[in-house]
């Protein structure tokens, strides 16, 4: 179990974490400002935590000398499934089978 001081290490404060959470670039054009805005005036250590638990889950890249954020994409289903070493072709013919079998349309 993690210490006190280990889960203050890696703490966010409520508010500063929901609004990271809230950022999604294919939604808002404007996410980059907004993250710049949010990071301005943040103690380090909350920009390094949101970086590790919250922008990089989002597939966005903080450059720390730039104080500049980059979108990296979507993650496509396909490059997911290899990350969880799902063949995809093979679970789509399974379903296809179970179709058949199960009479589903």
């Amino acid at each position: 179990m993690a210490s006190i001081l280990e889960r203050q290490a890696d703490y966010i404060p409520y508010d500063l974490r929901v609004q990271a959470l809230q950022v999604d670039p294919q939604l808002d054009i404007y996410w980059q400002e907004y993250l710049a805005d949010l990071f301005r005036d943040m103690p380090e250590q909350y920009q390094d935590n949101i970086n590790q638990q919250v922008l990089r889950n989002k597939n966005i890249a903080w450059d720390k000398t730039t104080q500049t954020f980059e979108y990296k994409g979507a993650q496509a289903f396909q490059e997911f499934a290899v990350g969880y070493q799902i063949n995809v072709t093979e679970e789509l013919s399974l379903g296809a089978r179970a179709k058949l079998l199960f009479g589903i349309a």
